[in-house]
């Protein structure tokens, strides 16, 4: 029977964050594509699915009972802190093993190091409070009167996929990050052309994240710079035997 509950409790806490990752895949396919002006599909996952706002609502909805009896500036408060310090983690812990900034706030009045701005703080903030007080109350009742059964093959089948596209993209990431390497250091026996055939199966993330993109489109254009070069010198030589050629 205590197995049976924590089982049926740990289903009810998968699709707590599997929801609201896939909720706000919604909400950030919409920000990003009405920004950028293009259909974009978010996130370091193939998937519809962000981990980070998963996160960010699961822990409030684990921690926020807690804390319903304080008025809700300080709420408000520790809904900036819990937000600001996953995004900082998880932009850290990206950056420490793939070598790649995914995301970039430097532009963003009062940013640190790029990762983290407090605009966007405050609005993870406010997103806490509509989401303690007026979504998860009624979403979760929902999910409880799911039946138990139903729950836990769910969660088992999101677990499943979850594990997939998490190896599936640390690859897809890896590789890239490899390929941005080999050009760096080889980039003058390598064509422009392979080079932006290799980068085709990361066009996803290229048009996503404008750091990423940025690291990459350095790379092209150190590519394209010594490619003009070398056609300029071949040129030179070319008109300079020419010139011989004809003095003879």
């Amino acid at each position: 029977m205590p197995s049976l509950f924590w089982l049926d409790y740990i289903s009810y806490t998968v699709l707590t964050f599997a929801s609201y990752a896939f909720a706000g895949w919604i909400l950030e396919t919409l920000y990003r594509s009405l920004t950028q002006q293009q259909i974009v599909n978010p996130g370091f996952l193939k998937g519809p699915f962000l981990p980070l706002y998963g996160s960010f609502t699961l822990l409030v909805a684990i921690t926020d009972p807690w804390l319903s009896n304080l008025a809700w500036e300080w709420r408000f408060l520790y809904f900036i802190v819990l937000s600001t310090a996953l995004e900082y983690v998880s932009g850290l812990c990206l950056e420490r093993f793939f070598h790649l900034q995914l995301w970039d706030y430097s532009d963003t009045p009062l940013n640190f190091q790029g990762q983290i701005a407090l605009p966007f703080s405050l609005l993870w903030g406010v997103l806490g409070l509509i989401f303690a007080n007026f979504i998860h109350p009624h979403f979760g009742y929902f999910l409880l009167r799911v039946p138990s059964t139903s729950r836990i093959v769910l969660a088992t089948i999101f677990i499943l996929y979850l594990m997939w596209d998490i190896i599936q993209s640390t690859i897809l990431l890896r590789r890239l990050e490899q390929i941005v390497d080999i050009f760096r250091q080889d980039r003058g026996r390598q064509s422009h052309e392979r080079f932006v055939l290799l980068f085709r199966p990361f066009r996803r993330l290229l048009s996503t994240y404008p750091k990423l993109r940025h690291t990459v489109s350095e790379t092209v254009s150190l590519l394209q710079t010594k490619q003009d070069s070398v056609e300029q010198f071949v040129k030179r030589q070319s008109r300079r035997i020419l010139g011989q050629n004809k003095g003879d």
